[in-house]
């Protein structure tokens, strides 16, 4: 029984991998440091701890990373996230990034969606189109061709915005540097800081942050948000515990794959992630291929739900061996301490999609390679 299920999961996996079609083409690139500096003609997906990208690709990229930067030249869209993510070179369609620190020095082609702890829009960012932005602090000093949309706590706009800017924040500056071709909308704490200088040809408009009766559905949303995170919590927590008491083997191999290739976890996270719904909907076209669809979905979302208890494991064992020096801690107690650990990140404003994101892809990815390399062992030879 778990041979044929092992085989199932290694059909279905090979099925979303290599199936031949363009929408799968792709560059990959994965390690722990990670410099891809060479011109290609397709599309580049490129992971690890420290990301840096200078070549020139006709293609769309897609980065992710604890630092990721990209200098170089893309045809296409571009799409990174990671601890610290810097942008700049040139991008012909879209940018999307999302990190602790997000910084925008690029042209795009056409929009900017950024998101992140510590958002900036640099002087030499040029977008074609729209710009849309959320942050704890967001600096915006670049050039935006329509409009800008902005959340955050802090916001400061001293760039040229063609279109209309609609700030929701604490607390809005605007510098002198500001060249606003439309109307600025915002909702804050207080009253705008309009610095001398400022030009906005469409006037200024303040609206109300809270409309009225928002405030006790605002309570009871923040009552529910923290009874979701204690559900997830245990049932995190419970489905973990179980898992690891039947099967003792496999937390041990798959922990490997995320202790010894981050990087190549994360991007082949990231692949069966992206892979697998588009797999199962060219099965599903034949009658033949449905069985095999419905079990690689059920796969999909088993090891996307698993994966997040794996990556638990692994951030709990290297929190409680920084703290015991170097011991090695019961899986019971590192998954215990893993998964509060990431429901806590899951709970952070901005950052919390993120997080979970990296985690579901991580531990993804690692199951899946810890799946493969099981196939590729040699068999027990047979008692003559």
């Amino acid at each position: 029984m778990r041979h044929s299920l092992r085989n199932v999961g290694m059909v279905a996996l090979l099925l979303f991998l290599f199936l031949p079609s363009p929408a799968f083409a792709f560059v990959p690139r994965a390690g722990e440091n990670v410099a891809f500096s060479q011109t290609i003609q397709d599309d580049l997906y490129i992971a690890g701890g420290t990301v840096t990208v200078t070549g020139t690709v006709d293609g769309d990229v897609t980065a992710a990373g604890g630092t990721v930067t990209v200098m170089g030249r893309v045809s296409g869209a571009l799409l990174a996230a990671g601890g610290t993510v810097e942008i700049g070179g040139a991008v012909g369609r879209s940018i999307r990034a999302a990190g602790g620190t997000v910084r925008l020095g690029a042209t795009a082609g056409t929009d900017a969606v950024l998101a992140g702890g510590n958002v900036t829009v640099a002087e030499t960012a040029r977008i074609g189109r729209d710009l849309v932005v959320g942050g704890g602090t967001v600096r915006i000093t670049g050039t935006v061709g329509r409009n800008a949309l902005v959340g955050g706590g802090n916001v400061v706009v001293g760039g040229s915005v063609q279109g209309d800017v609609d700030v929701q924040a604490d607390h809005v500056v605007v510098l002198s540097t500001a060249r606003i071709a439309g109307r600025l909308r915002y909702a804050a704490g207080g009253p705008a800081e309009i610095q001398s200088g400022a030009q906005i040809s469409g006037g200024i408009e303040r609206v109300a942050a809270v409309r009225p009766g928002m405030r006790e559905v605002s309570a009871r949303r923040s009552r529910f948000r923290w009874l979701w995170r204690l559900g997830e919590w245990l049932g995190l927590l419970a489905f973990g515990l179980v898992v690891f008491a039947l099967l003792p083997r496999i937390p041990g191999g798959v922990l490997n794959e995320i202790r010894a290739r981050f990087g190549a976890s994360l991007l082949t996270g990231f692949v069966v992630l992206a892979a697998a719904p588009a797999a199962a909907i060219v099965l599903l076209i034949s009658i033949v291929g449905i069985p095999l669809a419905v079990t690689l979905v059920l796969l999909w979302l088993l090891t996307c739900y698993a994966g997040q208890l794996v990556v638990a494991t692994w951030l709990g064992e290297r929190v409680l061996r920084a703290v015991r020096g170097g011991s090695a801690p019961s899986v019971s107690w590192t998954l215990v301490e893993g998964v509060t650990i990431l429901v806590i990140l899951y709970a952070v404003p901005f950052l919390g999609w993120l997080v979970r994101l990296v985690a579901v892809m991580t531990g993804l990815g690692a199951i899946w390679l810890a799946v493969w390399r099981s196939t590729r062992s040699p068999a027990p030879s047979a008692a003559a």
